[in-house]
Formats: structure tokens, sequence, C-alpha cells
């Protein structure tokens, strides 16, 4: 049975929340100016625009696969390492801004009040950066075109996370679920690991195997750590725990770590042992 005591334990620890200060990186005047209401009233009217733009972007990679069937691949090796080094630098500020609140959060009110509560997330630089990063999976969708003019394999895994993950963080940051600022810093943290594995990789740098292994098993604990989170989040709830809990995007959110842990997993399996089999499949 729900607890009254459980209903009011985390609202109480929101009075108790001062934002943390940015340590080592000064404060630009362009973040003063972000507020909270505005930024949720925006993803809210704007947030079903995720799904119209998915479909655009299935479309047209389709059609450009299409297109580049019998052509000459493009090298676009400088183009790639300004994009993957952009996201590099880009991932690591927004994780660097996150920090604060996540130490924050962890050390003074727990781990069952990190996945729970979402305002005190959302607030000062830190919550800026967590709107940033549900915009920034429209921009990454860019990624596939390098993948498709460098004529490389477009798997399912690459497009559907893409949109999944894009739709997902619109709808969480739209109606605040208590979940986005693991999922947040989390993603913050591997795309600073994934762009720059990425950059050093255009600019043909020997990167030894171990290294790739290692990066796409940061992917995968990532997806196994958002499991755990959505479950203690799930369990909170029903215990009473005022969390900011949406019953859909939790759903829909354990269902797309379950398929991101199968279809990762898979890939490693396929890509680290048994490489040539993989492989020949590919071509």
């Amino acid at each position: 049975m729900p607890s009254s005591t459980n209903s009011l334990k985390f609202v109480e620890m929101d009075t108790f929340y001062k934002v943390p200060e940015q340590v080592g990186l000064p404060t630009f005047e362009w973040e003063k100016k972000w507020n909270l209401t505005e930024g949720t009233e925006w993803m809210q009217g704007h947030w079903h625009y995720s799904i119209y733009y998915s479909f655009l972007y299935v479309l047209l990679i389709f059609c450009l696969q299409a297109w580049m069937k019998g052509r000459k691949k493009y090298e676009l090796q400088l183009p790639l390492i300004l994009w993957s080094g952009f996201l590099t630098v880009f991932s690591a500020f927004g994780l660097l801004r996150q920090t604060p609140d996540m130490l924050h959060s962890l050390l003074n009110f727990g781990f069952d009040y990190s996945v729970c509560r979402i305002n005190t997330a959302m607030l000062g630089e830190g919550g800026l950066w967590g709107f940033i990063f549900a915009l920034s999976k429209l921009v990454e969708l860019g990624d596939t075109l390098f993948v498709i003019l460098k004529r490389r394999p477009l798997t399912f895994l690459h497009w559907y996370h893409h949109v999944s993950v894009f739709v997902y963080c619109w709808y969480n940051f739209a109606y605040a679920s208590g979940v986005i600022r693991w999922f947040c810093y989390m993603n913050y943290f591997v795309h600073t690991v994934m762009y720059l594995y990425y950059t050093v990789k255009a600019a043909k740098i020997y990167v030894p195997s171990v290294i790739s292994k290692c990066v796409t098993t940061v992917q995968i604990s990532q997806m196994f750590v958002g499991m755990v989170v959505l479950g203690r989040a799930v369990y909170l709830h029903y215990l009473g725990y005022a969390c900011d809990f949406d019953e859909a995007g939790n759903f829909f959110g354990t269902l797309m770590y379950i398929s991101y842990c199968i279809l990762f997993v898979k890939f490693f399996c396929d890509a680290y042992l048994k490489p040539a089999k993989y492989h020949k499949k590919l071509e």
C-alpha cells in the first residue's frame, strides 16, 4: 500500500535543494536566460513534431540509400572529423554542466531521489543543457548522412536507435519524467567517448581493436543501467513516493531499453566474436 509518508518524502527534499555551482567553467550570459517553465511549455507544444521528423528521416535515408546504389562513395574525411569533433566537444561540455547536479543529488539526497525528481535537475545551467540535450537528438540524425554517402551498411540498429531516442527524449522532457536526469547524463558521457572515438577513426589514426570493444561495452552498459533506473522509478512510484512519473513514457522506455540491450549485445557478438561471418553478411 502506498504510504503518506513516502508521498511527502521527496517533496520535502525539494525544499532543501540548492542549484550547485558550476566548477571550472564560466556561466555564459545566454545560459542565464534559461527559463524552465518556458522550456517545458515549448516542448509540450512541440514534442509530437519529433514523430513527424522521424517519419521524414526514415523516408529520406532510404531514398538516399537507393540513390547511392551504383555510385562511388564519398570520402568526406574532413567533414566527418569536424562533425564528430563538434559532437565530442558538445557532449563533453553538456556532461560537465550536468555533473554538479548529478553529484549533488546522489551525495546529498540519494539514488532514489535522483531517479524520481526532475524539476530540481532542470534548474540552472544543468537544466538548460538538459533541454539542449533533447534538441540535439534532432541534430544527431545527421550521422546517417555520413553512413549513406560513405556507402557503409545502414543497419536497423543505427536508424532505429536514432529515431527512438529522439522521440523518447522530447516526450520525456515535455512530461517531466524523473528518469531523464540519468538518461541525459549517461548519454552525454557515452557520446563524449563515442564521438571522440569516431573523430580519431575519421582522422585515420590507428585504434586498437580493444578500444572499439570498450566503446561498444560502454554503450551496452548504458542500456543496462537505464533499465535499472527505469525499474527503480517504477518501484518507487508504486510504493507511493512523489516521483515525477509518466506511465506511457516509462512503459515505452522499458520496451526501448530492452530492445537496445538485445540489439547492442547482438552487434557486439557479431562484430567482435564472429567478425568474419558478420562482415561477410554486410557485404
